[in-house]
């Protein structure tokens, strides 16, 4: 399913991971977490059930930052470039922050999606423009895509539109939007998963379905994607802790799995693909993360340390091996697993790759 792990290169970690170091604060459960790092600095941004909003300081794992976001449940954080970065609450509100501003009392933009769930956003920027983003709607089967300098939306996708066969989604569960090029022409599109277990790639350029498909009978609760030659391959986890790999045929539209694990008798909350296509890594209802090969879905490690559910995960770079957890016990822990490694090669000391 994608380019082959050579674990030679691969630091190995034991079956079980224990966590480098734990970062605690919030008073509620952390909803979401993510790395950031710009000029050099590592930072870890997080979003709790409270509204608060915190941002870590990875060389003296503290705070650097710590505000009131929204009134209710933080459901995602995401980094931007130039110190910007967005946050999305339950209650359906999209806020976008500048860390380099005096205060952080009020966000720079903000808009109503009118929805009020638990699928988070997505963001993609583009060369010199606003950023896109695409979130959730007041109606179940339907996305909206915003651009922060617009007051309304400039795309709406009904999914319930794009299905041949009439079948009902239900709630949509997931949603990401990154950019894919063909013939030299870059396009943004959306993937999304859904309550019935479907999965799909809308096109924005062309306002169309890519490809559309169900992988199981059950809610898909999180999902994450490659681009190929045909389409893209993707990774799917649902409320009742089976995992599939798929892949979407951008030519025929059609969705495929190709192998299918029950890995808990627990749902899995989010799931994030590392950089380098090697590895990516779920997070289990049962206080799991654990780390899969991507080419064949291999389990290779369990991190523990969490005594909750386990609500979100995600990787740093793979030359420093960091992926963190946030759970619904109210830590944040940080593991490492899978460093890259480095070889000597002819008296010099060279990075795999």
């Amino acid at each position: 399913l994608s380019p082959k792990i050579h674990t030679r290169t691969l630091q190995q970690m034991d079956g079980e991971g224990a966590p480098v170091f734990v970062l605690r604060g919030h008073k509620a459960a952390v909803n979401c977490v993510k790395f950031s790092s710009e000029h050099g600095k590592l930072e870890i941004l997080s979003g709790a059930l409270d509204g608060e909003v915190r941002i870590w300081d990875i060389e003296t794992r503290r705070p650097s930052v710590a505000f009131k976001a929204h009134e209710q449940s933080i459901l995602q954080v995401l980094c931007l470039s130039n110190g910007r970065f967005v946050t999305q609450s339950k209650e359906g509100n999209v806020a976008l922050w500048d860390k380099s501003a005096s205060s952080l009392k009020k966000p720079v933009v903000s808009f109503d999606t009118s929805a009020y769930g638990f699928c988070r956003c997505s963001v993609v920027e583009s060369g010199g423009g606003s950023p896109l983003i695409v979130t959730p709607s007041a109606h179940q089967s339907r996305l909206l895509v915003w651009d922060f300098k617009a007051p309304a939306p400039v795309h709406k996708i009904d999914l319930s539109q794009q299905n041949p066969s009439g079948e009902k989604f239900g709630m949509i569960n997931h949603a990401s939007m990154w950019s894919s090029q063909d013939s030299n022409v870059v396009s943004n599109v959306v993937s999304w998963a859904s309550e019935s277990g479907h999965v799909g790639v809308y096109s924005l350029r062309g306002a169309k379905s890519l490809a559309t498909g169900s992988l199981a009978k059950q809610p898909i609760m999180c999902m994450d994607v490659l681009r190929n030659k045909i389409g893209c391959l993707g990774f799917a986890g649902s409320a009742e802790g089976r995992l599939s790999a798929f892949s979407a045929n951008f030519s025929t539209g059609e969705v495929k799995e190709h192998k299918g694990i029950q890995i808990s008798n627990k749902g899995l909350s989010d799931l994030c693909i590392r950089s380098d296509r090697r590895i990516f890594a779920t997070a289990g209802w049962d206080r799991r993360v654990r780390i899969f090969k991507c080419q064949t879905l291999d389990q290779l490690g369990i991190l523990k340390y969490h005594t909750e559910s386990v609500f979100a995960t995600d990787f740093d770079s793979p030359s420093s091996g960091y992926i963190v957890s946030g759970s619904k016990d109210k830590s944040i822990a940080v593991f490492e697993a899978y460093k890259q490694a480095e070889k000597r090669t002819g008296g010099e000391k060279k990075t795999t790759r």
